[in-house]
């Protein structure tokens, strides 16, 4: 559709009075009959609905969006009952929100499960072991994968560490720019993220985008949105938190395109996961892996 081209709006008469006050900065008095638009159009008014015709480019310029996105979230999470409530609830307070949530719970031996299954529309799936974030993100992409509901996939972590504040800036960037995967990226402070993630976080990256011939300024955080096509084209095999370089890595040899959305760095006390000896030398392994193979 060319940006000039005219569309119908049909606005039922209760939205009527909000609407011309978003158009127009003008506000109809109680009762009243609705004030005259000034916006370039045309006006039919009968008794339950109005029909207007307007450029596109006028409700743009006005701040209203033409297309939503339709996406679904999947959460890797294992012993996450504290943090998960406030997540969740700050998804379904989201302006555009996601089709379906899944949660993978991880073999978790805490509360977790009976936290989520309070929600809607959530969708539980519970892993009897502790099998690895990759292992679990893995899972939840498949049943995204199957569930054909959504065209992108957000994924994020369940102990807070990614705000949901953010997504409506994910969500913007995919409609304004056609990329193929989004991630966050973090501000790596002194005092605010450990001296040690900050420098597996800054070598993992350099490393990465060297491989890739991409830059890429935070290749561990796990805050992403992505078309489906890119998890339909793609194989992701490992089991940790390795995945997150796995699929940069196999994403750019496919030839998607990225983008960087600048989050805030949040370390609330949780629990980490990652054991930073270890799964240093299973990144490298990645990389070697995947220098080595066409």
């Amino acid at each position: 559709m060319h940006s000039n081209a005219n569309v119908f709006k049909f606005i039922p008469f209760g939205a009527w009075r909000s609407l011309e006050a978003h158009l127009n900065g003008v506000q109809g008095v109680a009762g009243s009959n609705p004030v005259a638009p000034t916006v370039k159009g045309i006006e039919i008014s009968i008794p339950l609905i109005f029909m207007r015709i307007t450029s596109p480019l006028n409700l743009r310029q006005k701040g209203i969006s033409l297309m939503t996105i339709a996406y679904d979230i999947v959460i890797p999470a294992y012993n996450a009952q504290k943090s998960l409530p406030k997540i969740l609830h700050s998804i379904l307070e989201l302006k555009i929100l996601p089709n379906t949530i899944f949660i993978v719970d991880d073999g978790s031996t805490d509360q977790t499960a009976q936290v989520v299954v309070q929600f809607e529309p959530v969708e539980l799936i519970q892993l009897g072991n502790n099998n690895g974030k990759g292992a679990a993100l893995r899972i939840g992409i498949d049943k995204f994968l199957k569930n054909k509901q959504s065209d992108f996939l957000l994924i994020m972590d369940a102990d807070g560490q990614h705000p949901v504040a953010s997504i409506p800036e994910f969500l913007d960037r995919a409609k304004t720019n056609n990329t193929d995967i989004i991630i966050g990226h973090r501000f790596e402070k002194i005092g605010v993220m450990p001296l040690a993630r900050i420098f597996s976080n800054t070598v993992s990256s350099i490393i990465t985008s060297w491989v890739t011939g991409i830059k890429i300024p935070d290749s561990q955080c796990g805050f992403r949105l992505m078309k489906r096509s890119v998890l339909e084209t793609i194989q992701l095999t490992e089991d940790g938190f390795q995945v997150e370089t796995e699929l940069i890595v196999k994403a750019a040899k496919k030839g998607f395109t990225f983008n960087f959305v600048p989050i805030p760095t949040i370390y609330n006390g949780q629990k980490s996961y990652i054991k930073h000896v270890n799964d240093t030398i299973r990144f490298m392994k990645i990389i070697l892996r995947e220098i080595l193979t066409p």
